[in-house]
């Protein structure tokens, strides 16, 4: 070749072009109609994992290849594509490879010449390899198929809107079961929502859209109005998303019904308000009960004092033995009548005390304590520590003492002495001596 010699232009490009189809992962075919044969690039033949002259050249052969349920849609869009507009065949499918997997191919080709009568003489097409885009895709579906399921499951409503809600590109099926309106509805009029809203909580949810617009994460809660009239309580949460570039233009969220909640908490507030009104009531009534007990015990410590005044100057004898027959209890003027202190008495046996008295006084103590019944007018004659050697005279009354149950503790005594004064009427007495 001379040095004036050109490079074809034509082959120089075809080359080109073939360099930049086989970097894109692209192969050529062509298809001759006359002869039923058909030619495949070496990209197809090696994406296919064949050698050169190893790939079916006839149609049939080519068929083939293509997996058994994709067959009927491919032969539809070929024959499709011999009408004489001339329309595009653009189809995905899976073909055979030499190792027997299957592959994702997406081809497409058009008729690029015919004959006078416009018969199909010459189809041309391209076709890559989309296995790895094809899983991509399958992978994108099955997260979708799940977070519908999600959505469709959960009873909150997800919603997605642009930044100023002029526009609802997905809100979930719960919005139809809690809001009673039709989410289609909310697709076509955005500005529907707020009609939704209870007119005492419109003002509140407009002003959220200054959060929203400075891009803020937000919650609030509303009342909406179904269309049957019913009132129900929403809790909703929006959260900002950005673009690229930092700006944000959408917000995903999630509105939640807390009617039940509110109700539970207007009842627990009814309830406490209503225990705190009969606390306060049973408080009140325990500080009336309290003074009266206050007043009850100034009245009874009063009496005791009064008692006590009186049992130590009582003029006669006074003294409360238990069922032991040991004294316990006795004032000034009895222990005078023994010949004791008061002290020398307290937790002494009735024999203990007054020994000459006691053989005749004991059966009397626990006939009183063993049937309850009181004796009176008993008259008593012997000597005491008081008077030793004298005999002297006392008239005594004796009855039971009983616990805060009923039951009998002890025995009580009153005595009162008539030895000077009374004991020559005294013949028709019963004495104890």
């Amino acid at each position: 070749m001379s040095e004036n010699a050109t490079v074809n232009p034509l082959v120089r490009d075809a080359a080109c072009y073939q360099e930049i189809l086989d970097a894109a992962g692209i192969g050529i075919w062509e298809y001759d109609h006359p002869s039923g044969t058909s030619f495949m690039s070496s990209r197809i033949v090696a994406m296919l994992g064949y050698r050169q002259g190893e790939m079916p050249g006839v149609a049939d052969g080519w068929f083939s290849l293509v997996h058994p349920d994709d067959q009927p849609r491919v032969q539809r869009r070929l024959e499709a594509a011999l009408a004489p507009d001339n329309p595009l065949y653009d189809e995905q499918f899976r073909m055979r490879c030499s190792n027997g997997q299957w592959l994702w191919v997406h081809s497409r080709g058009r008729v690029v010449e015919r004959d006078p009568a416009g018969r199909p003489l010459r189809t041309v097409g391209i076709s890559c390899d989309i296995t790895e885009s094809k899983a991509i895709e399958r992978s994108l579906s099955d997260f979708e198929e799940r977070l519908r399921l999600v959505m469709e499951t959960i009873g909150d409503v997800f919603w997605l809107t642009d930044r100023a809600r002029e526009r609802v590109f997905y809100v979930s099926p719960a919005y139809e079961q809690i809001w009673g309106r039709p989410a289609a509805e909310l697709y076509a009029n955005p500005g529907s929502f707020l009609d939704s809203v209870h007119p005492a909580d419109r003002e509140a949810v407009l002003r959220l859209q200054s959060a929203r617009a400075q891009g803020l994460l937000y919650e609030h809660q509303y009342r909406i109005l179904r269309p049957d009239g019913s009132v129900r309580w929403i809790r909703s949460r929006g959260f900002p998303i950005a673009a690229p570039v930092g700006e944000v233009v959408l917000y995903a969220g999630l509105s939640q019904d807390i009617t039940e909640q509110k109700l539970a908490e207007d009842e627990n507030r009814r309830l406490n308000a209503e225990l705190e009104e009969r606390v306060a009531r049973r408080t009140a009534e325990l500080e009336a009960t309290m003074r009266e007990l206050r007043a009850s015990e100034a009245r009874f410590r009063q009496e005791h004092a009064e008692l006590e005044l009186i049992y130590r100057n009582a003029p006669v004898g006074l003294a409360v033995f238990d069922r032991d027959l040991r004294c316990v209890r006795i004032n000034e003027r009895m222990a005078e009548i023994n010949g004791r202190t008061a002290g020398d008495h307290l937790g002494r046996t009735l024999r203990e005390v007054v020994p000459a008295l006691a053989d005749g006084l004991e059966p009397t103590f626990r006939d009183v304590i063993a049937t309850g019944d009181e004796v009176h007018n008993l008259v008593l004659r012997g000597v005491t520590g008081a008077q030793p050697g004298v005999e002297r005279d006392w008239l005594a009354h004796y009855g039971p003492v009983c616990g805060g149950l009923g039951e009998i503790v002890g025995v009580a005594c009153v005595v009162q002495e008539f030895t000077a004064t009374t004991r020559g009427a005294a013949g028709d007495q019963h004495f104890v001596e």
